[in-house]
């Protein structure tokens, strides 16, 4: 075996490895997306074939490559080493191809689950007392005592759950804490879009007393990492909505005091789950609560939080919120930090 031919070898694994780090990035994942893809995880079965397909391919570039620049005593070298070159260009542009088609498959197979968009749910308002029964005829009526016009009562949380759903694999999560990545940008940007076409974050984020998002993390996966991945959630999509109504605070929308919903991992409540995760992706749905203010209304960050606690703790709130969804604890409940 000479030098040059296992140089050669090792050129080309650094190429695949290189190649395999480019596609990654281009579709907004790493080499452990790779692997998942592999586990038949991450789409559907003809992603992981052509992954699958890619390793020999990869494997055979190696070969190829280190066959042409063996020692050889032929008096044709240069002709068969001009074929095993040729060999291990076709053997790598097969591996890359489908290493990129891999990736490709299994964002078509993730993006093609969105849920449809829900509508505002509204709890029921409490039933009111019914009157009291007139006194006897034949008892004089009390004359009525002076009483103080009754105050406003405050508005009603609303519940509304966005039209934008967490992938199962994202935030990708490195020494406890997530990496950036552009499908998660894409993702919060159309949370809060900053150009705001249709108005509806305007009407979502303004002229409230607070605003309450909810970050979850669906049923597949061990706890430990889900319920770390449930917390990003919602403070990335807590600092989306505080990016927006910075960009929007010299026009008429006050800023509403933010809160953080951690609802945790939900319980297995879907049997034998798809490997993509487009059966669970409404278990990671973004719930957002919020309560309009009062005229010259100033809601305090303590006050919120007393507030969400409230509207969480009760019963009919609770179910308003969740729509069916259980997860496997209380929700932690908290203010969000600088990030």
């Amino acid at each position: 075996m000479s030098l040059r031919a296992a140089v050669a070898a090792l050129v080309c694994l650094a190429l695949l490895v290189l190649a395999a780090r480019l596609i990654a990035g281009f579709h907004d994942g790493g080499l452990a997306d790779l692997l998942t893809i592999l586990a038949f995880a991450g789409g559907s079965i003809w992603c992981a074939l052509a992954a699958w397909t890619a390793i020999p391919a990869a494997f055979l570039t190696i070969i190829a490559a280190f066959a042409a620049f063996a020692d050889s005593q032929d008096e044709e070298e240069p002709r068969r080493r001009g074929g095993s070159v040729g060999a291990a260009a076709f053997f790598f542009l097969l591996a890359v191809g489908l290493i990129w088609l891999a990736f490709a498959c299994a964002n078509r197979t993730a993006e093609a689950a969105a849920p449809p968009p829900a509508a505002i749910v509204e709890p029921e308002p409490a039933s009111e007392p019914e009157p009291e029964p007139p006194p006897p005829e034949d008892e004089p009526e009390p004359e009525p005592e002076p009483v103080a016009a009754p105050s406003p009562p405050a508005p009603t949380p609303e519940v509304f759950a966005a039209p934008v759903y967490w992938e199962y694999m994202y935030p990708l999560i490195l020494d406890g804490d997530y990496r950036r990545s552009p499908s998660m940008i894409t993702r919060l940007d159309r949370l809060f879009p900053l150009d705001d076409p249709d108005g509806e974050t305007r009407a979502l984020l303004c002229g409230k007393a607070w605003v309450a998002i909810a970050g979850a993390a669906s049923q597949e996966g061990p706890r430990a990492r889900n319920e770390r991945r449930a917390r990003l959630r919602a403070e990335l999509a807590l600092a989306a909505a505080g990016r927006w109504l910075d960009a929007h605070a010299a026009e008429d929308c006050p800023r509403p005091a933010l809160v953080g919903l951690d609802l945790g991992q939900h319980a297995a409540t879907v049997e034998a789950p798809r490997m993509d995760g487009t059966d669970t992706a409404w278990q990671r749905q973004i719930l957002i609560v919020t309560r309009m203010a009062a005229a010259e209304e100033m809601t305090g960050a303590d006050k919120a939080l007393e507030e969400v606690r409230a509207f969480y703790d009760d019963p009919q709130g609770r179910a308003a919120l969740l729509a069916g969804r259980v997860y496997s604890r209380p929700a932690h409940i908290f203010a969000p930090d600088a990030r």
